[in-house]
């Protein structure tokens, strides 16, 4: 299950409009560093893109249902071709619905985004990139590396595709940042601070989908 895009289990945990009648406010929180127009952005991004995606696999898995039915004629073996497909039928239900609420959150602006300078913290060196976009030293670079380094954060050597470990990505292990931005720990903090349990293995399988499409060459 942890294939699943991290933006559909971020979808499906949004009520939907029915169930959240009663919310007439939420609260988005943000890193301090990030405007709060690059947020918005993102968010309508996200809405324009899975709402459609979401209805239109929801509708293809419910064509696929009495196809994967056949399976039952099947001795002994369990037909999970079909609980699979009506699994995703609802996945995407719920995705689609979610996305439809978070859209009428955005286009009434029930919403305040709140820019968290404590969650600020766990992007360690975030707030050195605007110095290095005014540098061309590779003596700053590696001063950076090193306030990172005292954070916390990894200085692995940069590593290519062919290069990435599977085995270490499942792990945890942080890839293809060089220093790392934010680790699994980092998140584990974060889920602490927020005193929210689920958020960390949903922003870890997040994070780790992230950097295993990222770790894809280049075609």
């Amino acid at each position: 299950m942890d294939k699943i895009d991290f933006r559909e289990y971020f979808l499906k945990e949004i009520p939907s409009k029915d169930e959240g009648a009663l919310v007439t406010k939420a609260d988005i929180i943000a890193p301090s560093f990030v405007a709060k127009t690059e947020v918005l952005k993102e968010l309508d991004l996200l809405v324009k893109t899975q709402a459609p995606y979401h209805s239109k696999w929801m509708k293809i898995s419910c064509y696929l249902l009495p196809v994967t039915s056949l399976f039952t004629l099947v001795p002994v073996i369990p037909n999970f071709p079909f609980f699979y497909n009506l699994f995703r039928v609802y996945s995407h239900y719920k995705a689609r619905h979610g996305a439809k609420h978070l859209e009428h959150l955005l286009e009434s602006q029930a919403f305040e985004i709140v820019q968290d300078s404590e969650l600020s913290r766990w992007y360690g060196g975030r707030s050195t990139v605007g110095s290095l976009q005014n540098s061309d030293s590779s003596e700053s670079l590696g001063s950076t590396a090193a306030v990172r380094s005292n954070t916390g954060y990894s200085t692995m050597e940069p590593r290519t595709p062919n290069e990435i470990d599977q085995e270490s990505l499942e792990n945890g292990t942080p890839l293809l940042e060089d220093p790392a931005l934010v680790t699994d720990s980092d998140i584990a903090e974060m889920a602490r601070y927020f005193d929210a349990p689920a958020f960390e293995h949903a922003v870890r399988r997040a994070r780790h989908q992230i950097i295993a499409q990222a770790a894809k060459p280049l075609r």
